[in-house]
């Protein structure tokens, strides 16, 4: 084709017209054979075949009807010419987009794969961070205070928990840019629990001596509520460890009003308040968005990921809430968000205050078997058990498991170990004909671990590392389910 229009163009009208039948002979040829290619293509069953066919078949009406009106043996009709060319145009257009969309799903696949790599990553880092702070924190807990000694301990224990909430922000920010993040909602006296978390800051050893923290209540605050409590502390912990890393002097206020109660709910909101550096009105907006701060001389100076307040912001959203956000430079800000709580019934959240678990009832006669590979986890596991007077086995793979279980009331069972896993041996077990409920101890923090457990056949799980008083309330909650209401709560 490129030839003969070469030579149209070159040479004189009679050789166009000498050779014009011949080349009528090669495109009908060209046709025909681009009609078998695609043919072929359709049965490998590639992509946009079929398409091929029919744009092909078109033009090759479109051609021998031009052809055959040329040779004057049919009356050419303009319009019949043009349809068949918008049709081969159209199936043409039909192979782009098919083409553009396997591209499409294509890069979409590997985007996915790549987050559920970083995901997966994120997972297995965050699990072998958690095993050596379980033993950290764990120890910590356990530990006798000598004389003098209590300002070291508690530096220990805040700068543990201070590493947990890193860990649980970063894993809190795949969960949410996947929309896998989940809310388990369970009585909480609410006023105790802001109060632990406003002692926490004021332990802290970095706190500029010039700034006074304070907590702000609504007496007509119900005292229990359902709330997730470690999203709640998590919220509360970013803005007002925001609010102390940047007010050299003055006042935090951490306030809690109400705005409206139902006999079933209560409108909580929540205010925390300083006279830090404040925010310029430009940057509202962008303080909110991800590795953000408002600027890298304040990055340098306070430090911080940049993550907090996106992932506050996203946690509420998630809530049906949203984040406000009122400041001035150089006066300070204000950062608010409000709560529509369910009440809960006083008699089931007994066990929502927190109490001292050296001395609760101890679970005399419960025996438990430990399934757990890592000794330092042993060790802690084992020194809470000894402490509640409960007796217990050790399996250190999930194929001892299933020789060691022995009319146990309980099993613990980690859920990375070698030889068997967890999820394997609680099903291996289950086969055997073990009811006893099956408890996970694990550090891993994927977030479909819920559906894993649930389909293994376990009963619950325990995010490692653990609060003592959280494992007491889960043991107890299912050795003895009916004597929760009797542990003794300490109210302040």
């Amino acid at each position: 084709s490129f030839l003969f229009l070469l030579s149209s163009i070159l040479s004189k009208p009679l050789f166009f017209t000498a050779i014009l039948n011949q080349y009528f002979i090669v495109l009908i040829f060209s046709v025909v054979y681009l009609l078998f290619v695609y043919i072929k293509a359709y049965i490998a069953k590639l992509e946009g075949a079929i398409f091929a066919i029919l744009s092909i078949a078109a033009l090759s009406f479109s051609f021998s009807y031009d052809i055959l009106a040329y040779f004057q043996l049919v009356e050419k009709n303009s319009f019949i010419i043009f349809f068949s060319y918008l049709a081969f145009f159209f199936l043409q257009s039909l192979i782009l987009s098919k083409r553009f969309a396997a591209t499409y799903r294509n890069a979409l696949k590997r985007s996915l794969e790549a987050r559920i790599a970083k995901v997966d990553f994120l997972s297995t880092v965050s699990h072998e961070i958690r095993t050596p702070l379980n033993a950290i924190i764990g120890m910590s807990n356990l530990l006798v205070v000598a004389p003098g000694q209590a300002e070291n301990l508690s530096t220990l224990k805040l700068s543990a928990k201070n590493l947990l909430m890193l860990i649980n922000d970063i894993l809190d920010y795949t969960k949410i840019s996947t929309g896998k993040i989940e809310f388990d909602d369970k009585p909480t006296n609410i006023l105790f629990l802001i109060n632990n978390l406003i002692r926490g800051f004021r332990f802290r050893s970095d706190l500029n001596e010039g700034v006074k923290l304070m907590l702000v209540t609504d007496p007509d605050i119900p005292k229990y509520v359902y709330c997730d409590a470690p999203r709640l502390s998590q919220i509360l912990n970013n803005l007002v460890g925001n609010a102390l890393k940047f007010t050299e002097e003055g006042t935090v206020k951490v306030i809690l009003s109400l705005e409206s109660i139902t006999p079933e709910s209560a409108k909580v909101k929540f205010e925390v308040e300083d006279t830090g550096i404040g925010i310029p009105k430009d940057k509202f907006t962008e303080i909110f968005e991800t590795f953000t701060q408002i600027n890298t001389s304040s990055t340098r100076k306070h430090g911080g990921t940049g993550i907090g307040l996106s992932i506050t912001k996203n946690l509420l959203t998630l809530q049906g809430s949203d984040i406000s956000v009122k400041s001035q430079l150089d006066e300070g800000s204000t950062f608010g968000f409000v709560l529509d709580l369910k009440i809960a019934e006083s008699e089931l959240s007994k066990y929502a205050d927190e109490v001292d678990f050296e001395n609760v009832e101890k679970l005399t006669g419960v025996k438990v078997l430990v399934v757990e590979d890592n000794e330092m986890n042993i060790l802690i596991t084992k020194k809470f058990l000894q402490k509640w007077g409960i007796e217990f086995d050790i399996a250190k793979n999930g194929k001892q498991a299933l020789d060691a279980y022995n009319n146990h009331d309980l099993v613990l069972m980690d859920l990375q170990m070698p030889i068997m896993d967890g999820y394997t041996a609680t099903k291996e077990l289950r086969k055997m004909g073990v009811e006893v409920p099956i408890i996970a101890l694990t550090a891993s923090a994927l977030f479909d671990i819920r559906e894993k457990i649930y389909e293994s056949g376990l009963d619950d799980y325990i995010i490692k590392p653990f609060d003592p008083m959280d494992f007491y309330v889960k043991l107890k909650s299912y050795v003895r389910p009916n004597s929760l209401g009797e542990i003794d709560s300490k109210e302040e």
